[in-house]
């Protein structure tokens, strides 16, 4: 397979043909390889294998089949890498240098500077954002500063790296939790990427920024106000992205910082469609406002469903109807559909389920209906 990724699962990558990928990259700068032991390690159980786990295997067969030494390793994976990437887009031949970047992680630790240059060259053709995070943990200084030399870097993946990689609460990768309890060391080099001229880095510095504010509200919010002043339109983009946490929670101080202040004069009424639903069925939610006020006024309407969850307990999703302006003496009317139906992220249970409208972060409207299997 060639080209950009297909649609399977992340796991189902790593199989037999991949170790005989990865057997062939590692052969092209070390001839001396067990091409079949390492496919045949690679492999091994491999079905019952889950997406992590495939990777350490992937990982320990390179361990196992390439020299003793961890720096001579290090230097073989460096000189097998394949061709750039020319895009922010990933690639089939890139998705598979992941197990490249754990082995990096579990085994260089004591190389430093050698793994470093190979999570440099790495990130160029998959990210290194997982592998780099140990780093961080055992050599903070050190890696912290070396993440200041690479964000001026012209390659678009070294640049993003330098947010992406200390994420403080990234998916898929392990928290760093010298950076949720104290993440002022990273605002200079989120600074100074903010205005990247690339749309792919900053992305990476709003959800870094997100990051921090599920444990520093205070600080994403005094750093927003800093930035939104003089902002252009791709830097308002970045603030807007990166305090989406604090919106979805009706922080009024982020709403303020985005334009859109408490609401006056503002008759609602809310109703749905159903006070009983079956699992798969939809809702439709209908919601009327009028404006009495003698101004305009920028509106941001969300809902938030609490679903009942195991045990009686209830979890709250705030979910985004629309944003809009509403002028005096307007009328608007609005439906919304909801599916209440199981997907990947989220399992449905039976019981009394409550939505509620939020309005620039106020909560006045609320109804309830119970859901059936």
């Amino acid at each position: 397979m060639k080209g950009a990724l297909a649609k399977r699962a992340f796991k189902d990558y790593f199989d037999t043909e991949a170790a005989h990928f990865l057997s062939d990259q590692l052969a092209s700068s070390y001839p001396e390889l067990d091409r079949d032991k390492f496919v045949q390690i690679s492999t091994d159980n491999i079905d019952a294998l889950e997406m992590s786990a495939r990777i350490a295997v992937f990982s320990r067969a390179i361990r196992i089949c390439l020299p003793d030494s961890v720096p001579l390793a290090l230097e073989i994976i460096k000189k097998s890498l394949p061709e750039e990437l020319k895009e922010s887009e990933g690639s089939y031949s890139g998705f598979l240098q992941w197990p490249l970047g754990d082995f990096v992680a579990t085994y260089g630790l004591e190389h430093w500077p050698e793994s470093m240059d190979v999570l440099f060259d790495l990130t160029k053709r998959f990210t290194s954002e997982f592998a780099i995070r140990p780093f961080y943990e055992r050599y903070p200084i050190q890696t912290l500063r070396k993440v200041q030399e690479w964000m001026k870097d012209p390659n678009v993946h070294v640049r993003r790296l330098c947010s992406e990689g200390f994420r403080p609460r990234l998916p898929w990768g392990r928290k760093l939790e010298l950076f949720i309890e104290d993440p002022s060391p990273l605002i200079p080099i989120l600074e100074y990427l903010r205005e990247d001229e690339e749309a792919y880095v900053r992305k990476s510095v709003a959800n870094c920024l997100n990051d921090i504010s599920k444990d520093h509200p205070d600080l994403v919010i005094e750093l927003s106000e800093k930035w939104i002043q003089n902002a252009n339109k791709n830097q308002t983009r970045l603030i807007k992205h990166g305090l989406r946490s604090l919106v979805k929670d009706g922080n009024l101080r982020t709403l303020s910082i985005l334009g859109f202040q408490p609401i006056e004069n503002l008759d609602q009424t809310f109703n749905i469609s159903k006070e009983k639903l079956f699992l798969g069925e939809s809702l439709e939610m209908y919601l009327t406002l009028k404006s009495s006020a003698d101004y305009s006024q920028s509106i941001l309407l969300d809902y938030c469903v609490y679903y009942v969850r195991q045990k009686g307990k209830i979890s709250k999703k705030v979910f985004r109807w629309k944003s809009f302006t509403i002028h005096p003496g307007q009328f608007v009317e609005l439906k919304k559909m909801h599916f209440m139906k199981v997907s990947s992220v989220r399992s449905l249970y039976e019981g009394e389920h409550r939505i509620e409208i939020q309005i620039n972060g106020s909560s006045e409207l609320s109804s309830s209906f119970d859901l059936s299997f």
